[in-house]
């Protein structure tokens, strides 16, 4: 089968201008029904904070209150989508909604090998979610909490919508067609 990459910068939205934060990148590849990715942090993160590794990690609410990384998917112009959020301390969420933010009760499945690593000023997420969709549109999000007064800046592939809103049917810009075998 067929392996699809791609790699994508994500600006912040006007509300988010930080001169710490140099670049912030999604990298992944999609091959059979696993989705692949990398989030990279480049900056000087000596001002925002990123929560310590959990144990046990049991999937959590409210992750996006601070410093995560985020994933939306949905299939190929439809109005049901997943939402994934990952942590730095290990924890992670995942939603299931039926149109926009319409929660269902069933969650998608659980990410699989996810891995914090920080080395001074860069930070990498890596992560794997089992995909059931053939044609898929992505959104992707990164949320900064900073150290004072929990100033929260928001990362994404686009901002439709005057306040951050991750959950926007137009911020699912980027589209993987159907893998050809």
């Amino acid at each position: 089968m067929q392996t699809q990459s791609f790699h994508v910068e994500l600006s912040p939205h006007l509300d988010s201008l930080a001169p710490e934060v140099q670049r912030i990148t999604v990298e992944g590849s999609r091959a059979q029904k696993i989705l692949s990715l990398t989030y990279t942090l480049e900056g000087d993160w000596s001002n925002f904070v990123f929560p310590d590794a959990a144990h046990p990690v049991p999937p959590t609410d409210a992750l996006w209150e601070y410093s995560c990384c985020e994933l939306f998917w949905r299939w190929a112009n439809a109005k049901a989508y997943r939402e994934y959020n990952f942590s730095a301390s290990q924890q992670w969420a995942a939603y299931a909604f039926s149109a926009y933010r319409q929660q269902k009760n069933r969650p998608p499945p659980a990410p699989r090998n996810l891995n914090w690593v920080r080395n001074g000023s860069l930070i990498t997420l890596q992560v794997e979610i089992p995909i059931s969709a053939d044609s898929l549109q992505l959104a992707f999000a990164v949320i900064l909490e900073r150290v004072s007064n929990r100033n929260m800046l928001y990362y994404a592939l686009c901002h439709p919508a005057a306040r951050p809103d991750f959950h926007h049917p137009n911020n699912f810009a980027l589209t993987l067609p159907e893998c050809q075998p």
